[in-house]
């Protein structure tokens, strides 16, 4: 399933939610010229995994260059009572 995310007007987000692994990916689309220093601690749950960089993102804090594309993957936890 696909789901668009309100990161303001700069920011192009799109989270992809894997049923089967319950892993989830955000990926981030800079459209503008100036680089964005945004918190996703409450779109993703941390720690979580920058995909192209294989950087890891625990503060929650992105950093996007000019016109930066971000993918952002973390394991969605299943609820014990469903």
């Amino acid at each position: 399933a696909f789901e668009f995310l309100d990161m303001g007007k700069e920011i192009f987000a799109v989270k992809r939610i894997y049923q089967e692994t319950e892993e989830v990916l955000i990926a981030l689309h800079n459209f503008s010229k100036k680089t964005i220093l945004y918190d996703i601690s409450n779109f993703v749950k941390l720690p979580a995994l920058e995909l192209i960089t294989n950087e890891a993102v625990e503060d929650g804090i992105v950093k996007l260059e000019s016109y930066d594309i971000k993918w952002i993957k973390y394991k969605e936890e299943k609820d014990e009572d469903t």
